[in-house]
């Protein structure tokens, strides 16, 4: 593989419509998630670039944990970001539920569409329901989650924290079979 500054990011497969991109996390370990890199290692990079971007409406919850799972998951080689269709300060909810599960978010900050080169996107991860996007983003294959973030700021401590923890959970899954599937595809 040829030589690469750091950031550059490549395809996990042959295939465009199955390719995912990752830039690296802050990991503070997970046990349940594989290594990071652990999907390199099985040989299956393609020098291609590519790119995925977790997409909500205030970028301050779903899709900076999809972000933090994705950059978890997927070797350094590889790159995701996320962004929002009006963003929004990071929730100290998602931090917390976060740091938990072994992967700080705290260095992350919401960013807005415009700030992503749509043509740098080949997969659109859209994690809320009833969300548009302008036309620069139809290029990318488009995947809807429809998940709802906790947003009753009455309910108790206890009671929010739950909610975050399962939130968090669903979006971590849906993340891991969207890598599990990219996997996939490689071996095949």
């Amino acid at each position: 593989m040829a030589a690469r500054q750091q950031g550059e990011a490549f395809c996990l497969s042959g295939n465009p419509g199955l390719s995912v991109g990752v830039s690296g996390s802050e990991r503070l370990g997970s046990p349940a998630a594989p290594e990071p890199g652990a999907m390199a290692a099985a040989g299956h990079l393609v020098e291609r670039p590519c790119g995925v971007l977790f997409a909500d409406r205030r970028n301050d919850v779903l899709s900076q944990i999809a972000e933090g799972f994705a950059r978890d998951l997927l070797p350094d080689n590889c790159r995701v970001s996320s962004a929002g269709v009006a963003p929004h300060l990071l929730s100290p909810w998602a931090i917390r539920v976060m740091v938990e599960s072994g992967i700080g978010i705290t260095g992350h900050f919401s960013k807005s569409l415009l700030s992503i080169d749509a043509d740098d996107i080949d997969h659109l991860v859209v994690l809320e329901p009833d969300l548009d996007f302008p036309s620069a983003y139809r290029k990318a294959s488009r995947v809807d989650w429809a998940i709802y973030t906790p947003i009753d700021t009455t309910l108790p401590e206890r009671a929010m924290l739950g909610a975050f923890r399962l939130m968090r959970d669903v979006v971590r899954d849906r993340v891991r079979g969207f890598c599990s599937a990219i996997a996939k595809n490689n071996q095949e």
